[in-house]
Order: C-alpha cells, then structure tokens, then sequence
C-alpha cells in the first residue's frame, strides 16, 4: 500500500514541476520574441501573408489565455484582406482538465475584412494563400469496405456519445466590437459597408438565459440605403444548441439614405423566439413588427419538417395611414380624386395549415369605409388558389387620379389670381398686363372656336398618351395561375355608376381565364355578363357575352358621358371577340354583334316631329302653326342592330314607333372619336302628327330624311336637322303625284261623259299616254 501511495505522489509531483515549468517558461519566455518566426511559418506552411505588428502575451495558470494586437494578412497579392486591432481569450485552467471550460473573457476588437470580387467574379479571399490544400488538387484514394464500416460506426458511436453527454461550458463574456466589412464587386456593381458591428454576451451557460447585445451600421453604396440597428435580448442554447430560445426581443432600426429621399423612418421588432433545430420548428409568440406608423402583430407555429410547410396563428395589422407612411417613407403621397382616402388600412387574419394546403381564415380587410370579409386556401401540390370576399360598399372613383384641369381652367385662374393682385391695389408690370391680356384673348377665341363646334367643354389640357402597344397581360403568370375567386359586394361604385348587388366569379386553369359570372343591379335594371382570355395559344384571345335587362338609359348615359339624349328603359346583348395583347391591337380586332330595344323611352333635347314639320313648312315656303313643342321625342320602343368593327360601330337598321310617326333609319358611331353619323326617315302615319304640323293628309306616308351628326358632348338640339335637299325632293314627288291625281281624275271625268263615242281601246291608250305626270 506505502508503494502505491508513493507512486500516487510521485505522479502528482511529476504533474506539479511540470505545470510549474510551464508557469515559469510563460513568465521567463517573450512571445513577441518568436514574431517572425510565427509569420515565416504562416508563409511557408499555408501561403498566408501575416503581419503581427502588435504586442503578443500569454499566461497559463490560472487562466490559460493569449492576448495579440494588431494583425493584419494580405492576400498573395499584397493587397489588404483583413486586419485585426486585438484578440483575448482566457479559460480557467483547472476547468479544462474537467471538461468543463469557464471562459473568463473572449474578445476581438477591430477587426476588418475587405472582400472583393473582380470583373471575372474571382473573390479575393480565394487568394489568401498561394498555396492550395492538398486535398483539394489531389484525389484521394478510395477507402476500403472495412474502413469506411469502421469510420461510420466511430461517426455513429461519436455522435451518439455526444448526443448523450450534453455539452457543458461557462463563458463569462464574449465580445466582438468595432467589427467592419467592406464588400464590393465589380462583376454585379454592388458594394456595401457594415460598420461598426458589436456583439457582447454576458453569463453564457447552458440550458440558462443569457442577455445579448448587438448593434450595427450598415449602408448599401449603391441604392445609399442606410441602417442603424440597435437589438437586445435575452438567449437559451438548449439541448446542446439544438434549442434556440429567445425572449424578451427588443429591435430597433432607422433606415434613411436615398431611398427615403434622405428622411429617416423607424422600424421596430418585438416577442419571443423559439426555433427547435432538431425538429424544424419555430414558434413565434406576441411578435410586433412596426415600420412607421405601421404595426403587425403575430403569433405562429411554423413547422418545415415536412414536404409543405406549416404554419398556424395570426396575423393582425393595425389601421393605419397609407399616406402617412409614404411620407414618413420619403415618398409622394397616392394622388388620388378624394384626399381622405388611404388613411384607414387594416387587415386581420387566422393562419391553418391542413393537409397539402394554406389557409387565411377569417380574413378581414378594411379600406377606408370598405370591409371585406372572407378567406383564402392554396394548396401545395398543384398551386391552386381559392378565395372567397363579401364586402359592404367601395367606391373607386375616390381612389382614380384627380381630374386635370383644362388648358382654359389654368388661364382663367392665373387671370382671377392677377385681378386679385390688381385689386389689392399692387403694381403690375407692363408685361404682366399684356400677357394677361393676351391670355384672355386667347381663352375667349377656344371657347368660340369650342361652341362653333358645338363642344360644351373645352379641350382638356394634352397629356402624355399611354403607350397603347404595351402588353396589358403577363402572359405567363397566367398560364401558371390555377384560381377560383367570387366576390359580392353591396355596392360598388364606378365612373360614378352606383351599381347594386354585385356578383362576381372568375376561374383560371392553364392559361384560360374566365369571367363565369358579373352580375349586378343598376339604374333600376340588371345587368349579366362573361368573359374569357384565352392565353394557351398566340395571340391571345378575348370573347365576352354581355346582357342588359331595363337599365334606364337617361341617368346612365347622364352618368358616364354627361349626355341625356336618350331615357327608356335599355334591353340590350352583344357578343364579341378579339385578339392580342395590347390595347392597340384590341382596338383594332374587336368584332362583334349587338342589338337592342328600348321602350317606352324617348329622345331628349330634340323633337323629330317637330324637325319633319319644319322641313315640309320650309319647303313649302309657310309658317310653322304650331310652336309649343316639347323638347323631347316621344316613342313606344325603339329597336335595332349593331355591328361591331374595331372601335366603330355600325347600326345598320334602327325602327321605332313615336306618336303618330314611324321612325328608320341606319348610321355610324365612331368610339375612339366620341362621334356619331345617323340618316333617319320619319314617316307620318297618324293623324295626330299632321294636326300637329298643320298640314294636309296628303303627306302622310312619305319618308321625311333627317340627319343626326356631330359629337357626344354637343348640345343634343343642334344634333339632327332635316335634310332639306331631299325634302324638296320629297315635295316635287308629292306635288308630281298631285298633278297626276287631278289629270287622271279630269281624264276620267272626260272620257266617262262620251264613252259611248270613244272606243274602249282609244280610252284605255288616253288613261295611258296622261300616267306620266304621275311621274
């Protein structure tokens, strides 16, 4: 047993004077003496340029530890790569020899790497070392059945080990500071800086938390866009680092630079993190993400151990202002037709994920004084998209671009604001004046040359024209998207049209998209519509089927182009096609047929009777006996056909019934120039119609031409005029026929007092020589 004693502390002596020499060799032996030694083995062994230009100290008991200042490595080159301004580490000595480190301190300061890629996207730190591994110029011979069964199962056996043993550290502090990258490549023209980056972490142990610091600058050279971050945070390394816990998580971030237009806006990031790396999953709980006055709120389960991810929770953001956000953003506000829009924005959702598929639950979305209501599913494998929205009531007119004032509503302002000036009682420079002047000269000579045109507006001011060849469509989004969405609305308000009980279906599969249902209500009638754009093929083609059931034309003709020419009732179909993708091309293939009739309506703003009546007085050089005419033109139905070529359209037969006259007739309508062409004939069939003019019934029955032409926004009065060339027409006709009347009659009357000396034969050749005055 004395044996065995001895031998206990004999080794133990033996461990002693050797520690004791080490302690002695730290103390007596400079490290800074073995500099160039250090950097020529650097060179030699790996290739790597290295400057240490800072002192060098080490200690071993009782902290093993090494502090260096100053370093710096070049590329094979010479160029700068990375530099480093002080680098310590102390671990407990005695905490090693039991396998469990207590890391007093670890810090590196200052350091710097400059990374850089040339124009042939070759990266300067490959260029490090100018010697390469072996191993990666060298093929490696091929292991042996055995061996690599052996090397798996020490992996195996390792891996289990490690698995069972958790890892036990303490660290008392772990510090980056002043760290700094400059990045750069002339292959893509990007460069960014990221600096200073600090990192300190304090009461690092396992399976406890541990508060955790970061911030940094960042600035993208190209976009100038800049970022300062200032993150805290409490962190657990559980399960031996297969756990991450994160708690109490407050980021706060000021992004400015270009992008911003130089202002400054901040961005926040709040809640609890715990990603499970061994299951690939993360659960995010009370996070609050903001980005000015803009806040989301979430809690989430994601799970990507599978073949689709998974995620679960919600998702809320809070009302906020559009508007104010583009400001805080550096950005124009939205113009838009009313100024209070954009300013209440909300949007609330519950996440599920069921098998193969995504779902938005309950998703609620408020704009302004819109709510919508409803949900989308996208399933996985296929990509297909369901959604379903009820809403309320939205009104997009709000939302369009302002109206543009007229070059003449400009003058006219810049005049009122001079004749304010003026009477304010300021001196106006003789050029002031004269322009003034010159300005209102010219605004009176548009609006005569505006109503001898019989415009009722004047010219709007020319813009810029839309490039109309651009593609409307992305072709190949489409042919990718498989979708099936409904909407219904209360109301939907558009061009000012306030249309009821909307109903909307639209399907996508391979490249065909269909308008199965556009339903709704307007002006005290219906309307139904379909539509498809078939995009599987080149060119694209466009087919539409629209009806319309009793709409009351007056207030939606009053409503779309200020032009209440017509009222009745409206019960119209028409279908057409067309084919491109542009909106040029459109106008130009559009084909189609269309027909219409209305009843009980009427022409406003004109009378045609009286129209024909004054003709026939006209040519008959007599006045006119009636005078209270009323402005509107009466008729039972009115119906018709139209042919749809491009953007004209062409009405190749119209007929109607008006009190005591028939109306016919045939004309163009010129969309792309707002301008129509009619040739129509009124036919007096009724006594009431010739009460009404004054004259004899023997103008009954004939065709009386008028001619409508002109804009749409012209006065409907000055619209249709009768076409007095063909009325004097008309009226040698009937006086023609008025004379061969009475001749016949005469002959007859003649020929009947002596038949009996007259040959039947020679009667009927008299009755035949005088029937060319019918004529």
């Amino acid at each position: 047993m004395r044996a065995i004693k001895y031998l206990f502390l004999t080794l133990f002596a033996l461990i002693a004077i050797v520690i004791a020499g080490l302690i002695v060799l730290t103390i007596i032996l400079d490290p800074n003496d073995y500099k160039q030694d250090i950097e020529r083995v650097a060179q030699e062994s790996g290739g790597v340029n290295l400057k240490i230009k800072g002192d060098m100290d080490w200690s071993l008991y009782p902290w093993l530890g090494i502090s260096i200042g100053a370093v710096e490595v070049m590329t094979a080159d010479g160029a700068p790569f990375t530099k480093l301004n002080e680098l310590q580490a102390r671990v407990n000595f005695k905490s090693l020899l039991s396998m469990s480190p207590k890391v007093q301190k670890l810090v590196l300061d200052g350091l710097e790497l400059n990374l850089h890629k040339d124009a042939e996207g070759k990266a300067n730190w490959e260029n490090v070392t100018a010697k390469k591994a072996e191993a990666a110029d060298t093929e490696s011979a091929p292991a042996s059945p055995a061996s690599t069964q052996q090397e798996e199962s020490t992996d195996t056996d390792s891996a289990s080990t490690a698995e069972a043993q958790p890892i036990s550290f303490d660290v008392d502090e772990v510090a980056i500071t002043n760290l700094k990258v400059n990045y750069s490549s002339d292959a893509d023209k990007q460069s960014f800086t990221l600096a200073p980056l600090n990192i300190v972490a304090t009461n690092i142990k396992p399976d406890d938390f541990f508060p955790l610091v970061i911030d940094f600058a960042f600035r993208d050279n190209q976009s100038e866009l800049a970022t300062k971050a200032d993150i805290s945070t409490k962190i657990r390394l559980g399960q031996n680092f297969k756990v991450i816990d994160i708690k109490e998580l407050l980021a706060k971030f000021i992004l400015s630079g270009k992008p911003f237009n130089n202002k400054s806006i901040e961005a926040g990031l709040a809640g609890d993190i715990v990603a499970n790396l061994a299951t690939s999953k993360i659960t995010l709980s009370d996070i609050s993400a903001s980005l000015g006055n803009m806040e989301l709120k979430a809690k989430l389960d994601l799970d990507t151990s599978g073949k689709n991810p998974k995620v679960d929770g919600t998702l809320d953001v809070a009302a906020f202002s559009l508007q104010e956000l583009l400001t805080q953003l550096g950005q124009a506000n939205i113009a838009t037709t009313d100024p209070e829009v954009l300013k209440k924005i909300a949007f609330r959702t519950i996440i599920s994920s069921p098998d193969d598929a995504i779902k938005l639950n309950d998703l609620s979305l408020t704009l302004d004084d819109t709510n919508l209501k409803g949900g989308i599913t996208q399933t996985w494998s296929n990509g297909h998209i369901e959604m379903a929205f009820k809403g309320d009531s939205i009104n997009v007119d709000r939302y369009l671009p302002p109206k543009q004032p007229t070059a003449q509503e400009l003058a006219i302002a810049s005049l009122k604001d001079d004749a304010a000036q003026i009477r304010k009682g300021k001196e106006q420079p003789v050029e002031a004046v004269n322009a003034a002047q010159h300005a209102k000269g010219t605004i009176d000579a548009q609006l005569a040359a505006s109503k001898a045109a019989g415009q009722a507006t004047p010219a709007p001011v020319p813009v810029a024209a839309a490039d109309e060849t651009a593609p409307l469509l992305p072709v190949d989004t489409i042919k990718g998207l498989s979708l099936n969405a409904r909407f219904d609305l209360n109301e939907f308000i558009i061009q000012k049209l306030p249309v009821k009980a909307i109903a909307l279906l639209i399907t996508a599969k391979d490249g065909l998209v269909k308008l199965e249902k556009a339903d709704g209500e307007l002006f005290e009638g219906n309307f139904k519509a379909t539509a498809s754009i078939d995009a599987r093929k080149e060119p694209v083609t466009w087919q539409a089927h629209k009806e319309i059931n009793n709409i009351q034309s007056n207030p939606l003709l009053k409503t779309l182009a200020d032009m209440g020419i017509l009222s009745g009732g409206i019960n119209f179909k028409a279908d057409f096609t067309s084919q491109g993708n542009s909106i040029a091309s459109l106008k130009k293939t559009t084909q189609g047929q269309a027909n219409f009739f209305l009843k009980e309506g009427a022409l406003e703003g004109f009378n045609l009777t009286e129209e024909v009546c004054k003709g026939i007085a006209k040519v008959n050089k007599k006045p006119l006996a009636k005078s209270d005419w009323a402005k509107r033109t009466a008729f039972n139905d009115l119906s018709g056909n139209i042919n749809i070529n491009g953007m004209n359209l062409q009405n190749p037969s119209i007929i109607g019934s008006l009190a005591g006259v028939k109306l016919s007739g045939k004309g163009d309508i010129s969309v792309e120039n707002s301008a129509l062409d009619y040739q129509v004939a009124l036919t007096i069939i009724g006594d009431e119609a010739v009460d009404a003019c004054g004259i004899s019934p023997k103008f009954k029955d004939i065709p009386w031409p008028i001619r409508c032409q002109g804009n749409f926004d012209a006065d409907p009065a000055s619209l249709c005029r009768p076409d007095y060339d063909a009325f004097g027409e008309a009226i040698e006709k009937l006086a023609k026929k008025e004379i061969g009347r009475k001749v016949d009659k005469e002959v007859d009357k003649l020929l009947d007092k002596h038949s009996d000396k007259v040959d039947p034969e020679l009667q009927k050749g008299i009755k035949d020589l005088f029937k060319g005055f019918k004529k």
